[in-house]
């Protein structure tokens, strides 16, 4: 486990993951194969893999979770939830909804502003 923590502590340095977003990750034992933040590639990570995220930085409320892009909210999570990104369009991402604070959100699918979360693939 301090090897994995160790190899999670570079790798959030490299990815540029908030602190927040590398103690939950590295507490649930997650291991980190790639990530980005540049917009062009999220399509090429989407065919790579899974795609996970962790919704981080949000300082006030919550990051809404809607039926659209810019469209009306559904939901809305908290630090620490988990997602899955299954499509990606410019910066919305479309999420399934998979574990965190929020857990009876789990399964539900919308559009987050990909800007508050931090992504790995598995």
């Amino acid at each position: 486990m301090k090897n994995l923590s160790k190899v999670l502590f570079v790798t959030s340095l490299m990815l540029g993951l908030s602190s927040t977003a590398y103690s939950a990750l590295a507490s649930r034992g997650v291991h980190l194969e790639q990530t980005s933040r540049d917009r062009a590639s999220d399509t090429v990570l989407l065919s790579q893999g899974r795609v996970f995220c962790l919704v981080a930085r949000i300082r006030t409320g919550q990051l809404a979770v809607r039926f659209s892009p810019g469209g009306e909210s559904r939901a809305g999570l908290n630090n620490g939830n988990t997602v899955r990104v299954l499509e990606t369009q410019g910066h919305w991402a479309y999420i399934r909804i998979v574990d965190g604070p929020t857990r009876e959100l789990n399964g539900v699918e919308g559009w987050v502003n990909s800007d508050y979360l931090d992504c790995w693939t598995q």
